[in-house]
C-alpha cells in the first residue's frame, strides 16, 4: 500500500517538476538577437582562413529602387586584392538587406552611430537618383564579395570618384 501512496505523489509532482524544469532552461537560453539596426556590430559567416569576420552597421537606407540596403564595414579578414596588397578591412560598402542577413551569424554588441561615413551615404543617394545605385551596391552575402574580390572579379565599390 505504501508503494502506491508513494507513486500518487510522484505523479503529482511530476508536472510541477517539468514546468519548473522547462523555466529554468528558458532563463539558461540566450535571448534572441535583437533586430538590424546602425551601431550594431555582428560575426559573419567567415571564409576558410579569415577567423573572426565581423561587420558594422553604419547606416540603413529602407526605401531605395533596390529595397532597404545597409551600409557596412566589414573587419578582421584577410584580403588579398589582385596586385597582391592586403586589407585587413574593407568598407564603408553598400549591401541589400538580404544579402546581409544572409551573411550575419551572432550578434556582439551595440555602439552609437558612426557619422564619419555620412558623405559616403550621401554620395551613395546622388548615385541611386541617377539610377545606379545596384553598381555601388552589393547583393551578395559579404563572404562571397570578398572572395570575388580576392579573385579579380569585381572590384570593392567605391564611390570616392563616381563616373558621371
Amino acid at each position: 500500500m505504501g508503494g502506491s501512496r508513494l507513486r500518487r505523489m510522484k505523479v503529482r509532482w511530476l508536472p510541477s517538476c517539468a514546468a519548473g524544469l522547462a523555466l529554468v532552461l528558458a532563463a539558461c537560453s540566450p535571448p534572441p538577437p535583437p533586430p538590424i539596426a546602425v551601431g550594431q556590430t555582428w560575426m559573419i559567416a567567415a571564409r576558410p582562413g579569415d577567423g573572426a569576420t565581423s561587420t558594422t552597421i553604419l547606416a540603413i537606407e529602407p526605401s531605395t529602387p533596390l529595397g532597404t540596403v545597409a551600409f557596412v564595414t566589414v573587419s578582421n579578414m584577410v584580403l588579398t586584392m589582385p596586385d597582391k596588397t592586403r586589407r585587413s578591412k574593407l568598407g564603408p560598402m553598400a549591401i541589400t538587406f538580404p544579402a546581409l542577413k544572409a551573411s550575419l551569424t551572432e550578434f556582439q554588441f551595440r555602439q552609437g552611430p558612426d557619422v564619419r561615413y555620412a558623405g559616403y551615404v550621401e554620395q551613395w543617394r546622388e548615385q541611386a537618383v541617377r539610377g545606379r545605385a545596384s553598381e555601388f551596391t552589393y547583393d551578395v552575402p559579404i563572404a562571397r564579395a570578398l572572395d570575388a574580390f580576392e579573385r579579380g572579379n569585381v572590384l570593392p565599390a567605391t564611390l570616392a570618384a563616381p563616373a558621371n
